[in-house]
């Protein structure tokens, strides 16, 4: 926590940096894009003002760290170039994350067919070896689409009836 100013006669601001996260509009706090923004909540604790600021202080994308075993996450699949991880907040009863282990922040940021390869051919992989037959993927690109962390992501949905339009 940074105290940027205490006089009682000026704007009180506070600044908490929370390395690599972004507190978006509407409350959900989401590994960030590499940008810097501020929001402002007023009266917190009588303070007239708390800054929240997003600043990407560490290198590693969530997905890195947990590739390299920092964080622990529920494994169902791994091999040399990809792994597959159970999402943290399911939007049906199997949500299933294929991540590459090459960090690459966005779909559109990679130019190598083999990233893609390697991400579909995983894709069929764990659903044929886990049985898997209707399931529906997703690929967010960029924050308006709905992308939280900046590390190429597959999303595997199923166990559920999948209605259209998603969103």
């Amino acid at each position: 926590i940074i105290i940027l100013n205490k006089k009682k006669s000026q704007k009180h601001k506070i600044t908490l940096v929370f390395d690599n996260f972004l507190l978006r509009r509407g409350g959900r706090v989401a590994e960030g894009a590499p940008l810097l923004r501020e929001y402002t909540l007023k009266a917190y604790r009588g303070f007239e003002s708390l800054s929240l600021r997003h600043c990407n202080m560490s290198n590693k994308t969530l997905f890195e760290k947990i590739i390299e075993r920092e964080i622990p996450s529920e494994i169902i699949y791994e091999d040399d170039k990809t792994i597959v991880i159970k999402d943290i907040n399911p939007q049906a009863p199997i949500h299933w994350l294929v991540i590459p282990k090459t960090p690459i922040p966005k779909i559109s940021d990679c130019s190598n067919d083999e990233v893609f390869s390697d991400l579909f051919n995983t894709v069929n992989k764990v659903c044929k070896d886990n049985k898997i037959e209707s399931f529906r993927i997703v690929i967010n690109n960029g924050a308006e689409a709905g992308q939280e962390v900046f590390h190429i992501h597959i999303h595997i949905l199923s166990g559920r009836k999948l209605n259209w339009p998603p969103g």
